[in-house]
């Protein structure tokens, strides 16, 4: 992450300078200069990037994280930061994730998204990652496909295979924030899923939706 990339998130969460600089250690009559000096910045060291990130989630609350902010702000401490890493195995993300592939996600300690980025929304029955947007007058949970992709023939011509997930707010068992996207061998994928399904507590009789 960069002095400019710093500046960013500082704009995109509204966060106070003279905060800023009072949680690098700095006293408050110099705390807001010294954030204003990071902002020259061409790199910071993961014990930096780890206060920039303790920072945000003290101020805005760890929804407030999104992928993109994650993919700045994880340094060299990725494994510190994942809950869990699991397989992507449908199309429904197509091109961003590719089945097959596996992400590494984080468990949110709430229920609160930022609209329109991916998660991983689980019940106690199903799984879904989707692009999420959450509707407070309903208490529901929107999930859209990023695949397009429709069919060709019979009755369902022309619908899209990946139709939108609708949640209940109340059936939300857990929510994850999506960190990283890998490409594991093919071999990985079975050891993988049983280790997420397993970690993540949930019994081997649960179908996720993602399932083919």
């Amino acid at each position: 992450m960069t002095g400019q990339d710093f500046k960013q998130l500082i704009k995109q969460y509204e966060l106070d300078l003279t905060v800023v600089g009072e949680a690098f250690g700095k006293p408050t009559e110099i705390a807001r200069q010294y954030a204003y000096s990071l902002y020259q910045r061409d790199s910071f060291r993961d014990f930096e990037l780890d206060i920039i990130r303790k920072l945000i989630v003290q101020e805005k609350g760890e929804s407030a994280l999104t992928p993109q902010t994650f993919s700045l702000i994880q340094g060299s401490d990725i494994a510190e930061l994942y809950t869990y890493e699991m397989p992507v195995l449908d199309e429904a993300m197509q091109p961003e994730y590719q089945a097959g592939s596996s992400l590494l996600v984080k468990q949110l300690q709430d229920a609160y998204i930022a609209n329109g980025y991916a998660y991983v929304i689980a019940t106690s029955e199903q799984v879904f990652i989707r692009k999420w947007y959450y509707n407070k007058d309903s208490a529901t949970y929107t999930g859209y496909a990023v695949n397009n992709l429709t069919y060709m023939d019979g009755d369902l011509a022309g619908k899209p295979v990946f139709e939108p997930v609708v949640i209940p707010q109340a059936l939300v068992l857990h929510i994850y924030a999506i960190l990283e996207y890998r490409k594991p061998e093919q071999h990985q994928t079975i050891s993988l899923i049983r280790k997420w399904l397993h970690k993540g507590r949930y019994s081997d009789n649960i179908q996720p939706a993602y399932l083919p």
